[in-house]
């Protein structure tokens, strides 16, 4: 089957008012900035951050982080601190454990492993409290819902690390990555039900075969909506709709 064009919008709420809305049974969604405002969560958690570790390592957290955000995405050019960033060999570069790492060493701190994964875990609990649903969001999944359309839910890894006191190094676990994000995703997969997807160990766009091998869809009738290529592309590719979110 060809792929079909990718389609840009600039609001969700428009797609329950698309033409193809009535012929559509499966919605492949990403979450974070497609439906849920991962921005504000973000500055939320680096304000934890900072009351916990210090204003300057939640500030140089943050700074490395977009860097990383706006370079994948080409609002900048790949610079050698970039390129330095990218060398990790487990490719876990959006770990908060490994950007507060990075951020200490940047700043010539110090940090004992303990407080690295617990100022980690006070970014991320305080991401999920803040990072609530755009009323975009909002509206076209109480759309679906009430159309009872089959919500598959395909996100990426937290990359969450763990510190190892006998190996005394830091190592990714892919399950109990999994399982934190299941959490933090809780609230919004209890309210709009689905099949959900959660790249531990393989990110996008690989993780897209196992999606593909045990969600039973027809492509005609399906869509993905996100804020990236990898979110929507797979399923164009097969022939499916993609719509992609211009935040």
């Amino acid at each position: 089957m060809k792929p079909r064009e990718l389609i840009t919008i600039n609001s969700l709420a428009s797609v329950p008012q698309m033409p193809i809305w009535g012929t559509v049974e499966v919605l492949f969604l990403d979450v974070d900035y497609t439906v849920l405002d991962f921005d504000k969560g973000h500055k939320a958690g680096i304000q934890a951050i900072s009351e916990m570790l210090g204003e300057p390592i939640g500030n140089e957290v943050s700074r490395i982080f977009y860097k990383v955000l706006k370079t994948k995405s080409g609002l900048l050019t790949a610079d050698a601190e970039y390129q330095q960033i990218l060398d990790d060999s487990d490719g876990r570069i959006w770990s908060r454990e490994r950007l507060i790492q990075i951020a200490l060493n940047n700043l010539k701190l110090e940090l004992s492993p303990n407080m690295v994964i617990d100022g980690s875990d006070t970014y991320w609990h305080h991401l999920g409290l803040n990072s609530g649903l755009y009323s975009d969001a909002t509206l076209l999944l109480d759309n679906a819902k009430a159309g009872r359309k089959n919500i598959v839910w395909v996100t990426d890894s937290d990359h969450h690390l763990e510190y190892d006191s006998k190996l005394l190094k830091y190592t990714y676990d892919p399950i109990i990555s999994r399982v934190k994000k299941e959490y933090r995703l809780k609230t919004l997969i209890n309210r709009y039900p689905g099949d959900l997807f959660i790249g531990d160990p393989v990110g996008k766009p690989k993780m897209w075969s196992e999606v593909f091998s045990r969600v039973s869809f027809n492509v005609e009738t399906s869509v993905a909506i996100g804020d990236g290529n990898n979110d929507v592309v797979p399923l164009v590719e097969r022939g499916g709709r993609g719509l992609l979110i211009n935040r």
